[in-house]
C-alpha cells in the first residue's frame, strides 16, 4: 500500500503553515506563480508533471465549495472533463454557458490522480532550511 499524502506531509505542513502557506490550498495557489517570491524554495513546481492535476484539483475544489466564479469559469476553460455534460457533442459550444457546478463530476479514477499528485507533490516538497 502506497504512502498518503497526509502522511508524507506531516512536518512539512507545519513548516511551510510557519512561513505564510497555511493550507494545501494555499500552499498551491502560491505555487501557482512558481513560489514567489522567486527563488523562495528553489523549486519551479510549475514543471513538475503534477502541477497540472493539482491546479484542476484546486480548481474543483473551489467549484465544491463557492459554486459559481472564476473557478468554475476556469474549470471549463481548462479542465472541462470535470464537468459532466449530459449533452456533449450535441449542444452548441455558446451552451456552454449554461453548466454550472452541479455538473461538477469527479470519477474514481481521477479522485486516485489527485491522490497521487497530492503525494508526489509532498515527496518533492523542498526540505526548509
Amino acid at each position: 500500500m502506497g504512502q498518503t499524502a497526509a502522511g508524507l506531509a506531516g512536518p512539512r505542513i507545519t513548516t511551510l503553515a510557519s512561513r505564510g502557506y497555511g493550507s494545501c490550498e494555499g500552499l498551491v495557489s502560491g505555487f501557482r506563480q512558481d513560489c514567489r517570491p522567486p527563488g523562495k524554495f528553489g523549486w519551479k513546481v510549475r514543471s513538475t508533471d503534477y502541477f497540472k492535476t493539482l491546479d484542476a484539483c484546486r480548481l474543483v475544489v473551489n467549484v465544491y465549495k463557492h459554486g459559481a466564479g472564476k473557478s468554475l469559469d476556469d474549470l471549463k476553460k481548462t479542465c472541462s472533463e470535470y464537468l459532466d455534460d449530459p449533452l456533449k457533442g450535441t449542444r452548441p459550444p455558446w451552451s456552454e454557458k449554461l453548466l454550472n457546478h452541479t455538473h461538477l463530476k469527479v470519477s474514481d479514477d481521477q479522485f486516485q490522480t489527485f491522490s497521487d499528485a497530492i503525494v508526489a507533490f509532498w515527496r518533492d516538497v523542498p526540505a526548509m532550511p
